[in-house]
């Protein structure tokens, strides 16, 4: 049993080896060190290896080895101070640490300790600078990550102005965006001075924000202003991408942002990226892998639809991904449905020269996808110009699939191959599947030239950047 230790508990409450039983079993070794004590135990299964390791330092006291004495306990007469687990999940991948010291009274901190130290010693520890505002400015420049040298500007409408000191790129902690993730926000690629797609960006920006009763929002050309404005003053005009979020708004640290300053916040930032980033996965083609919902669960519909700041499942997505050799991953439901990637839309095209994509409904709706639709053309013994959006697509639609391709962030890639390993049945012993011939189809070149040309002459979703007022 293991209890939080108060000033009121009994002593020592902790039975150790109940514990290991537990956690770990059928097989436990006990071995003695000086010092301290190391007791391994495994536990094996037809797919997972457990380790856990146990490292106690000093001993328990008389009382508590007369309480807890018996057969095939090797501990000692010390008292016991404290003692660190970590459980190595080898077949997971992942490693999880719990500490816990144990006293004769309440429970002093959590964390790991190479020796017990009293409150006397604790209160002497060095206090934490109490920095001026120039302290925290050189503070703040001094930790700035190598990524920083690529950030070009950033707005913020808590100042109402634009700064282009990596530093100052910063946001107020009372913002919801911050401490509740009540916030949404959008994109768009910077190409030649212009803006593409600026306009169904904003629109999806705004629509985005209603979901979430973001109140009080700037109108869209208010959004649009401030946005062109942001990319003019970061001089960047090729190779650049634009991010902006709108948040409900500061002003204490609530749930509900109701007592907040009635009025949404905005923020953009400019950096460099986008499509120029992708020219080289364009080009062989990227790996990608299946994480199913067993794995990741697969986002409520709301937060699907919307385009919020809420991306932990997007993020795991991604993670889970990486683990298997892939990118952004390609999601896949509890009914073996096709879903999304973690931050793009992903299409099959079949040897019926058919090509589906999942339909919308359960996920956010891709504007690189729709845009992308509207511009294909039939390729005669390639792509028959039927474009599937409404019924499932499924992993045997995957597995036969000639071409698979993800659309996101206003580019488009050719995926190469797919992992299966995080599929309960792999549908391949080698847990993958090459598509196609296992190199970027001309599907994909078609619509990835006519993505570039839209970049470039499509008036309608074109917006010129005012580089002239800040030159």
């Amino acid at each position: 049993m293991i209890s939080k230790v108060t000033a009121d508990a009994p002593k020592h409450q902790i039975d150790l080896f109940e514990l290991l039983m537990i956690l770990v079993a059928p097989l436990v070794s006990v071995q003695r060190v000086v010092g301290s004590f190391s007791v391994r135990a495994f536990e094996h299964s037809n797919h997972c290896k457990k380790y856990c390791d146990i490292a106690i330092t000093s001993t328990p006291s008389p009382s508590y080895l007369k309480h807890h004495r018996r057969s095939g306990d090797y501990l000692t007469t010390q008292a016991l101070a404290g003692f660190t687990m970590l459980l190595n999940y080898q077949h997971l991948s992942s490693r999880i640490r719990f500490s816990r010291v144990i006293s004769s009274g309440p429970m002093q901190y959590w964390g790991d300790q190479t020796a017990s130290s009293s409150p006397q010693e604790r209160s002497n520890a060095p206090p934490i600078p109490k920095h001026s505002t120039e302290d925290a400015l050189q503070g703040l420049r001094q930790a700035l990550p190598p990524q920083s040298k690529s950030w070009l500007a950033f707005y913020s409408s808590v100042t109402g102005g634009i700064v282009s000191d990596p530093a100052l790129m910063v946001l107020p902690v009372d913002d919801h965006l911050v401490h509740r993730g009540h916030a949404v926000f959008d994109t768009a690629n910077i190409a030649h001075g212009k803006v593409y797609g600026l306009s169904f960006h904003l629109d999806r920006l705004l629509k985005s924000a209603k979901a979430a009763r973001i109140d009080h929002a700037p109108s869209k050309e208010e959004l649009r202003h401030a946005v062109l404005h942001t990319v003019a003053a970061s001089g960047a005009r090729d190779g650049a991408f634009v991010r902006y979020w709108l948040s409900a708004g500061r002003g204490d640290f609530l749930v509900s942002p109701s007592r907040c300053v009635p009025e949404a916040n905005f923020y953009v930032m400019v950096h460099e990226g986008g499509s120029r980033d992708k020219a080289l996965s364009q080009k062989n083609g990227v790996h990608e892998a299946f994480v199913p919902a067993s794995v990741v669960p697969f986002k409520p519909k709301m937060l699907a639809n919307a385009k919020t700041t809420n991306y932990l499942l997007n993020a795991l997505t991604a993670m889970a991904a990486e683990d298997r050799g892939g990118a952004l991953g390609i999601g896949v439901d509890d009914q073996g449905n096709i879903t999304e990637q973690a931050t793009a839309c992903v299409a099959f095209l079949g040897a019926d020269q058919v090509l589906r994509c999942p339909p919308f409904n359960p996920i956010l709706e891709g504007t690189t996808l729709r845009r992308a639709v509207e511009l294909l053309e039939p390729i005669p013994g390639v792509f028959n110009g039927t474009v599937e959006m409404n019924l499932p697509v499924t992993i045997e639609h995957a597995k036969n699939a000639v071409e698979v391709i993800s659309f996101g962030g206003g580019a488009v890639l050719p995926i190469v191959s797919i992992d299966t390993s995080a599929l309960s049945n792999s549908i391949d012993p080698g847990d993958s599947i090459t598509v196609g011939k296992g190199v970027p189809g001309p599907l994909f070149g078609s619509i990835k030239e006519q993505t570039a040309k839209d970049f470039e002459t499509s008036l309608d979703f074109l917006d010129v950047a005012p580089y002239s007022s800040y030159e």
